[in-house]
């Protein structure tokens, strides 16, 4: 096969039609399941939902708006637990919102998102995504981490309310698409001959992803004529969970196919795309 560069993800008609989903979904969910608990530790399906609201309400206030808040953080884990800490107090003061107009409000919050990353050019820098690297990332790739971020809790609520939905790869394959470009800065620090490859191959998507030992960096690609040094292939429902921490590496390992040098290949086992 041809050598080619990774390519951009475009998510956004993705991204609409899945909060129009979610909004479906939410509207016909019963009592009992409003408070089925979820596989975030602590919240019910409400609260999930509550949560997205926060994320709506927060990125359209920093990102749109401007409006900033006046903490200081010293380091990665100081950020994680204030995060952790700002999400909690949103939920909890959240519960007294009812279902019919939590979902009234997260269809307008949604609407107003989605105009505005319609707004921006898809190519000029916009917020970092940490794990994909420290640098500004294009604003492609930042609305393509919220997309993950979205359907990843949209997954949560769905599980909790035992319904099975919004697994196509119409909606898995951007999401996993997304989710691998955390391949180069996971393995940063490995350090392995010239032109050495890893393969990850999830094929109930027909997707395949390559990273490539470049002087001092790994680089990615779409596609690559060498022989992969290491491979690894798993289905999708289990590198989603891998990649946002809800399934442990040793899990993982039993679900999934590594061939060649198993060093280069368990670093995929515990790639993290959230910020957890």
């Amino acid at each position: 096969m041809p050598e080619e560069p990774i390519q951009p993800i475009f998510v956004l008609d993705t991204f609409t039609q899945l909060r129009i989903e979610l909004l479906d979904i939410l509207g016909q969910l019963n009592a009992l399941q409003w408070q089925q608990p979820t596989a975030c530790e602590g919240w019910s399906v409400h609260d999930v939902a509550v949560h997205l609201l926060g994320d709506d309400i927060g990125l359209l206030s920093s990102r749109r708006d401007g409006h900033g808040e006046d903490v200081e953080i010293g380091d990665y884990e100081e950020l994680i637990a204030w995060i952790n800490y700002r999400n909690d107090i949103w939920v909890k003061a959240m519960r007294r919102l009812s279902p019919s107009l939590l979902i009234h409000l997260l269809r307008d919050t949604g609407e107003q998102e989605m105009a505005f990353w319609r707004s921006l050019d898809l190519f000029e820098d916009g917020g970092v995504v940490s794990w994909a690297g420290p640098d500004p990332a294009p604003v492609w790739l930042e609305m393509a981490r919220e997309y993950t971020e979205f359907w990843m809790h949209t997954q949560h609520i769905c599980e909790g309310a035992g319904i099975v939905a919004l697994r196509s790869p119409e909606y898995m394959f951007p999401l996993l698409d997304t989710f691998v470009r955390a391949m180069p800065h996971t393995y940063r620090h490995i350090i392995a001959p010239e032109g050495s490859v890893v393969k990850l191959h999830i094929p109930d998507v027909d997707g395949m992803w390559f990273i490539r030992r470049e002087g001092d960096a790994w680089v990615q690609y779409a596609e690559l004529d060498e022989s992969p040094v290491a491979s690894v292939m798993m289905p999708a429902d289990v590198a989603w969970r891998v990649f946002t921490k809800g399934m442990t590496p040793e899990k993982a390992a039993e679900h999934a196919t590594i061939t060649g040098d198993p060093a280069l290949a368990e670093p995929l086992l515990s790639m993290v795309s959230i910020m957890a």
